[in-house]
């Protein structure tokens, strides 16, 4: 049970966090910040994201990405929007999309995502995995997601995935 929780969460991340860590490395930048992602996704300047604004970027590329609207992302929409993506950053795949496409580690962390295994990511797939990321998020299940919960959530991340590496 934890394992599959772990993975659904490192799934999500992967979804959350691909758009915004390619844009970043294409800046020089590493890796997600709360700085960032407040001012991309904190529409009532609060200081802590909810839910409904952590999930609109995820809803809106979802959105995006099913160009047929059927409510399913099929590999076809997804291989089309990294495409798309890469034509707009002008630049190759990063490291997860030329994964992807060898059938490595990005096309493992959206198979996960795809829990019923039928080749698609339902609406309800993608919402389960937004919803998982944010729980694990928000450290003390207020509804909302603070600096320090981010900072402390990331920090486990990166711990879990040293351990992972040195096995």
């Amino acid at each position: 049970m934890r394992k599959s929780m772990f993975v659904a969460l490192l799934s999500a991340s992967a979804i959350l966090f691909t758009g915004t860590t390619s844009v970043l490395a294409a800046q020089g930048k590493r890796g997600p910040s709360f700085e960032r992602m407040l001012s991309e996704l904190d529409a009532d300047q609060s200081g802590s994201l909810s839910y409904a604004e952590f999930a609109k970027r995820g809803d809106d590329r979802f959105a995006a990405t099913d160009t047929n609207g059927d409510g399913l992302l099929t590999a076809e929409e997804r291989d089309a929007a990294k495409e798309a993506f890469k034509e707009q950053r002008g630049e190759k795949a990063g490291r997860a999309a030329k994964a992807a496409k060898k059938g490595g580690r990005g096309a493992a962390m959206l198979d996960r995502v795809d829990t019923d295994q039928d080749g698609s990511i339902s609406l309800a797939e993608h919402n389960a995995a937004q919803e998982a990321r944010f729980a694990a998020l928000d450290g003390d299940g207020d509804g909302s997601v603070t600096e320090d919960e981010f900072k402390a959530q990331i920090a486990e991340r990166r711990a879990k995935f040293k351990e992972m590496r040195s096995q």
